[in-house]
């Protein structure tokens, strides 16, 4: 019992060790403000315009190779507009998330009126 418990701690703290996280983020605003933002395929909100969203990928370097980057496809949503999707990508580049949000993707999203 003692071995598999010695076993079990020393695998969690490799992989801590060798585990990191990857942020990225998108400033994302739309002409007219005030839009809502969805995730496409859910009814997740990711926020209204003008707003800054942050990714975050974690990685273990005997698992998995780092994503270079993350595919975002939105659905926006805006009373008097046509709803409108929109697909971009968000480089996963930075191991601080304030790093990340002080240097996102800009995304403008234009919205045609109905």
């Amino acid at each position: 019992m003692r071995l598999l418990l010695y076993l079990f701690v020393n695998v969690c703290a490799a992989l801590a060790v060798n585990s990191c996280a990857y942020y990225g983020a998108a400033k994302i605003d739309s002409s007219p403000q005030g839009a809502q933002v969805y995730e496409f395929g859910s009814s997740t909100l990711l926020g209204v315009t003008p707003f800054v969203y942050t990714w975050r990928e974690v990685k273990s370097e005997e698992l998995v190779q780092v994503k270079q980057a993350q595919h975002v496809t939105v659905r926006v949503v805006k009373r008097g507009c046509k709803t409108r999707m929109e697909a971009f990508s968000v480089p996963l580049r930075y191991t601080d998330p304030g790093e990340a949000e002080q240097n996102p993707v800009p995304v403008m999203l234009i919205l045609e009126e109905n």
